[in-house]
């Protein structure tokens, strides 16, 4: 799960853990990610995880993809947003996430499996798009992964 904290200046909220722990320090004194040298960045979103925090914390109806996107564009230039969901299930949000430039929505639909469960399969997209990102675009040198899943945890 996705721990959320309100920004101090604004009612908007970002992941706590975007670039790991925070410690109560204001996201501007982030200096690890600050240098002289502009990033260029790839945001990977597991979009149905973050949502289901947020709506759980009931702050807001849909994650703020455009705060996150302000924010990554102060560490550098954005050359990659992909934001992963069953687009057929999350129609409202779809919506939403349309209007933000520069967003890809990615389409990972539930599957079914042999026992009839819904089998999520976001993790497996965003893990081979990643792989491939880091393949072909050697030129980003930042990438944003955020997901509630342990799955990418080192």
């Amino acid at each position: 799960m996705v721990e959320i904290i309100k920004n101090s200046k604004k009612n908007d909220i970002l992941p706590r853990n975007l670039f790991g722990p925070n410690n109560g320090q204001n996201w501007s004194d982030i200096g690890l990610l600050y240098n002289n040298d502009r990033h260029k960045i790839g945001i990977f979103v597991d979009f149905p995880n973050i949502d289901i925090s947020v709506r759980e914390e009931g702050i807001h109806q849909h994650p703020n993809m455009t705060l996150i996107k302000k924010f990554c564009a102060t560490l550098g230039s954005i050359k990659i947003f992909k934001i992963y969901g069953d687009w057929n299930r999350l129609v409202g949000s779809r919506k939403y996430l349309k209007n933000i430039p520069g967003v890809k929505l990615i389409l990972e639909p539930h599957i079914i499996t042999k026992n009839g469960v819904k089998k999520d399969t976001v993790d497996m997209g965003m893990a081979f798009d990643i792989g491939y990102t880091l393949l072909k675009n050697p030129d980003i040198d930042l990438y944003v992964i955020i997901t509630g899943d342990a799955d990418f945890m080192p």
